[in-house]
């Protein structure tokens, strides 16, 4: 547990952070958290949607900077 004072710089820290990531993997990731089915209808659809986004372009702009060895920029997504 976080003193009262650590908690805000705390969330924002984290905040930054969630929002470097690819917009659309953080907005179906939230979908699929907020999904009441099953576990295994949840497990198909993640699936589904993995295979789906290998496809996209936040994929290749994610591969290109591992092997360039920089930070990806999502920005223009």
């Amino acid at each position: 547990m976080l003193p009262p004072d650590q908690v805000l710089p705390r969330a924002l820290e984290i905040a930054r952070k969630l929002a470097e990531k690819a917009p659309t993997a953080m907005k179906l990731s939230k979908a699929l958290l907020k999904d009441s089915a099953a576990v295994s209808e949840r497990m198909k659809r993640e699936g589904a949607i993995f295979i789906s986004q290998l496809a996209s372009p936040e994929v290749a702009e994610a591969i290109g900077a591992f092997f360039e060895k920089r930070k990806p920029d999502f920005s223009q997504f």
